[in-house]
């Protein structure tokens, strides 16, 4: 059954288990979901695409690029499905999935 969700209902739901690293803690960040910075910013998974980048550990959301780090604009549809079925029942495997699939996305790291 595929499940709705709104823009603000997803991201409120993301917000909850981002940080909850009983299932998955990506390289010992703190984080389950790959995100850069030191809270999940809001992505609008309504737009045609959204940002990602690399932060030089992982590939991740990037809402807010005040680093400086290369970024690329994704196609949000396979991303936002991704993240639905994530929030509706997180699991290790789901979580996986995402972080591998931001992972396929060749972004150059560049060190400042």
């Amino acid at each position: 059954m595929k499940i709705n969700m709104n823009n603000d209902e997803l991201n409120s739901k993301i917000e909850e288990i981002c940080d909850d690293t009983t299932l998955l803690n990506i390289r010992e960040s703190g984080k389950s979901i790959p995100y850069i910075g030191w809270f999940w910013r809001t992505v609008d998974f309504d737009k045609p695409t959204i940002t990602i980048g690399n932060c030089g550990e992982f590939n991740g959301f990037m809402e807010n690029n005040k680093w400086g780090y290369n970024s690329i604009e994704i196609s949000s549809k396979e991303v936002k499905d991704l993240m639905i079925d994530i929030v509706d029942h997180p699991s290790k495997e789901k979580l996986c999935r995402l972080y591998n699939y931001l992972q396929s996305f060749e972004i150059e790291y560049m060190e400042y």
